[in-house]
């Protein structure tokens, strides 16, 4: 923000330091935290006594700011400013005051508060003044925030402001009646004679608005509906003039978007033609008329084919026929929506009556524009060719599957799916079940090319299509779509079944299948499908065995995928025999998801296995055989080159400790479950040993000469009368004798990185507690390489961290990493936490909570380059 202060218009140099310092943040988490700050400072402030009004109204202005710019509000929102805000309206003395504070309960106050009791009062008195400003306040107050408790304070007085002298007091009389007869409907209603005087009024703004509050009589069918549309329609003619300047059509659009509700006249039909016809020969052409001319004369298709049959007026095509050559994609969206809005006899040819209107090269031209880079202009070009001729489009749709491209091209392979699914969209239109089945034989026609290939794209469209269809039409689709799980002949590729699963995690309960039939096909099919298909299929299974009893031929073909597959599909599978047992876990994770979708249902399935409730009843199924020890280290057993090497055995002491550190630092890591790094341990691994690091008779000669070996051991001399004395206040006397005996090269080899300070490991934080406090600042993703790499980069960062074993509690299953924001312990914690889960193509799941924005944003590119 270049803007000084003193043109910024800000209060206050503190509100324009606010503000610059928001504006020049660098990334919207940092903008957020600026803003949260802020509030908090300003909830301190209006609980001052001694708040002065010009302090109380810069309060309210930044508050505004605030809520209109931060991502999220925090819980309680802005009502603890509320009652300052009802106070500046009731007391304001001038107007700028009392339009602050009606402006901030119109924004902040939600519906039905208890504190909109306060304002009746307020605006009665307002909407009672003589003074015009104040009567605009109050009625835009009502416009924007109407609620039912006012209406018998205010209504008589609405009534009379009708016939005010002021236009803009009229125009905002109209318009609160409008927004008040949502409450109550009868208010509008008994104001239908005055309502009839304001159609007729002589300013334009004040006939607009009682434009529509008739439109909000025409929906209720009110007894008045015929007196009102003669007077809307005899204002087209008066609103009509071929001098007007483009700044000008405002009011003529508002006439026909009214005379759209009501039945215009034929007279006022072909004066809508001839209105066309005027606004495509102009220079410059108005979208906006052009398409709203169209719109009204669609609700009158009849009548329309009617008078260019008795051709006393040739096809409104014809006018717009010169916009079909230009290259303009606005150009060509608003041919085809005009040509949508007419019977395709009055330019198609269909009917012997009516001659075609368009020539051979302008055809062409249309059917071009399928192959538009423009998702809409292609659907809109379906859809009109559909009108025209259906088997134009089927046509289409059969070329497309003549020639589907090899599965090696995956890019082109999902871009022609889309066009095949918007070309199956247009042709089914509301028939749900004919859309099913059209969607069936296309996704055969592409996975016959590479069936195990999982089509990301077209998945997601047709869950959108399901998701924004009519209840009727998506219960026909899901019938017909779930079917095909009941007949095990037929064959199912990847990306049917992914949009199956689902299907039926997100709407099983609104259709009539039983849920025994759907997981038996998915049992059936489970073992054909690579590793992201196959867990796809069992959260739809376990999601299905909270309705039904699991067969046995179910669980036995669960088993028998889980011996042949990986560690994932392993954990997976032994989760859906364990919950098949547990349908009240099931039910409860259904019932606390945010939403029924297949993500959704996931993460709460995952949180309600993690909680303290399931944890203890959770065993491990007998099924599975038990895994082995390395199994569960933090990472996998595969990746070691060598068998690990034996226990040290104890031996007879040799040399002291030569350092505190040294020796809480060894036992931390013979003790703790995980491993704690500093920035100066580059050099070792996070789960290495340093007993396992082996030390040749060369090693020990060159760092014999090492001279800070040579100091070190003069340091270690001079303390070792206070680590005697300082050991046994945290370790007991055997421990430290085992520790120094096993610890010998450790201590002494210049190869092992320094260990961190035992204080970390006594007093290293809780892990469930920071990620539950970090809630609100949660990412996660991917990650292309192994959890091995992710750690390795980590360490690179020089922060400290501490490692947390997969298989040790909180989030069992997850490596889970604590970093610390500083290069230093990680007592006074601030910083991230990080949960890592590895998948069976060498990559992982990550998940990050972390108060700090740069390390944050640090450790968001760390893992996903």
């Amino acid at each position: 923000m270049e803007v000084p202060f003193t043109s910024s218009g800000a209060m206050s140099r503190a509100q324009y330091a606010f503000v610059r310092k928001v504006e020049s943040a660098t990334s919207p988490s940092e903008a957020d935290q600026h803003i949260l700050s802020e509030i908090e400072v300003v909830r301190r402030q209006l609980a001052d006594p001694g708040l002065s009004l010009n302090q109380c109204k810069e309060c309210l202005v930044i508050l505004l700011y605030c809520a209109m710019n931060v991502s999220i509000l925090p819980p309680g929102g802005m009502e603890f400013a509320l009652p300052h805000a009802v106070h500046l309206a009731e007391s304001g003395m001038t107007t700028q005051d009392k339009r602050l504070g009606y402006q901030f309960c119109c924004e902040m106050m939600p519906e039905s508060h208890e504190l909109q009791l306060l304002l009746v009062n307020t605006l009665r008195k307002d909407i009672e003044s003589s003074q015009v400003p104040r009567i605009c306040l109050a009625l835009e107050a009502l416009i924007h925030s109407p609620f039912e408790d006012v209406i018998p304070a205010v209504q008589s007085r609405l009534y009379d402001l009708l016939s005010h002298n002021s236009p803009d007091v009229r125009r905002r009389a109209v318009a609160a009646l409008s927004a008040l007869s949502c409450q109550e409907p009868s208010l509008l209603a008994n104001a239908t004679d005055n309502l009839m005087k304001r159609l007729k009024d002589s300013q334009p703004v004040v006939i607009s608005a009682a434009l529509i509050a008739a439109v909000h009589l025409r929906e209720v069918r009110h007894a008045s509906t015929d007196r009102l549309t003669k007077t809307v329609n005899a204002l087209l003619l008066p609103s009509w003039d071929p001098n007007l300047d483009k700044t000008e059509y405002w009011f003529l659009l508002r006439v026909l978007g009214a005379l759209a509700m009501f039945r215009p006249t034929e007279g006022n039909l072909r004066l809508i033609l001839r209105i066309i016809e005027w606004t495509v020969n102009v220079e410059s052409v108005s979208h906006a008329l052009l398409f709203q001319c169209f719109q009204l004369i669609s609700t009158r298709r009849a009548e329309i084919t009617a008078i260019v049959r008795t051709s006393s007026h040739p096809s409104p095509i014809l006018h717009i026929r010169s916009l079909i050559s230009s290259t303009d994609p606005n150009d060509q969206y608003l041919v085809l929506a005009c040509m949508e809005c007419l019977d395709a006899a009055t330019w198609a040819g269909t009917t012997p009556e009516i001659p075609g209107v368009l020539d051979k090269w302008e055809v062409e031209r249309i059917m071009g524009l399928l192959e538009s880079t423009d998702a809409a202009i292609r659907r809109k070009t379906l859809k009109v060719l559909k009108s025209a001729d259906a088997n134009i489009v089927e046509s289409y749709h059969t070329r497309i599957l003549q020639n589907i491209p090899e599965a090696s091209f995956v890019e082109e392979l999902s871009e022609a799916a889309l066009r095949a699914l918007e070309i199956i969209d247009a042709m089914s239109g509301t028939d749900g079940a004919a859309y099913a089945t059209r969607l069936q034989s296309t996704l055969a026609a592409f996975e016959d090319r590479n069936e195990n290939v999982v089509l990301e794209r077209v998945v997601e469209q047709v869950l959108t299509k399901f998701r924004t269809s009519e209840d009727e039409c998506r219960l026909a689709s899901l019938t017909v779509m779930l079917d095909q799980l009941s007949d095990m002949s037929t064959r199912i590729g990847a990306t049917s079944m992914v949009i199956l699963t689902a299907l039926i995690v997100e709407y099983f309960t609104k259709v009539g299948i039983p849920a025994r039939k759907l997981l038996q096909g998915l049992a059936t099919r489970l073992s054909v499908y690579p590793s992201s298909v196959k867990d796809a299929c069992l959260l739809a299974m376990v999601r299905l065995a909270a309705e039904s009893d699991v067969p046995t031929d179910v669980l036995d073909a669960v088993r028998g995928v889980s011996e042949t597959s990986g560690r994932y599909i392993r954990r997976r599978c032994e989760q859906f025999v364990t919950l098949s047992a547990q349908r009240e876990t099931v039910r409860s994770a259904v019932a606390q998801a945010k939403s029924s979708s297949l993500p959704d249902f996931l993460l709460a399935l995952e949180a309600s296995i993690a909680s303290p409730a399931s944890m203890s009843s959770r065993l491990p199924s007998s099924a599975f055989r038990p895994c082995s020890p390395s199994a569960s280290r933090n990472f996998s057993a595969s990746k070691l080159r060598y068998d690990a090497y034996e226990a040290p055995r104890p031996h007879s002491r040799l040399l002291r400790p030569t350092s505190p550190r040294s020796t809480g630092s060894s036992e931390y890591a013979r003790r703790s479950p995980s491993v704690l790094t500093s920035p100066g341990s580059e050099g070792l691994a996070l789960h290495e040993d340093p007993l396992a690091r082996t030390v040749t008779a060369g090693d020990l000669t060159l760092a014999a000469g090492d001279p800070d070996l040579i100091r070190a051991a003069e340091r270690g001399s001079k303390n070792q009368g206070e680590l005697s004395n300082s050991v046994p206040d945290l370790l007991v006397d055997d421990e430290v004798s085992s520790m120094q005996g096993s610890d010998l090269i450790a201590l002494e080899s210049p190869f092992v990185s320094e260990p961190a300070d035992l204080g970390s490991s006594v007093s290293s934080p809780d892990f469930e507690t920071i990620w539950s406090d970090m809630e609100r600042t949660n990412l996660r993703g991917w990650c292309d390489f192994s959890i091995d790499a992710v750690v390795r980069r980590l360490q690179g960062l020089q922060l400290a961290m501490r490692v947390i074993a997969a298989d040790q509690l909180p989030f069992e299953g997850d490596l889970k990493i604590i970093i610390s924001a500083e290069a230093g312990t990680l007592d006074q914690f601030r910083g991230a936490v990080l949960r890592l889960r590895e998948s069976d193509d060498e990559s992982c799941l990550w998940r990050l909570r972390c108060d700090d924005v740069q390390l944050r944003m640090q450790l968001k590119r760390l893992l996903s380059e």
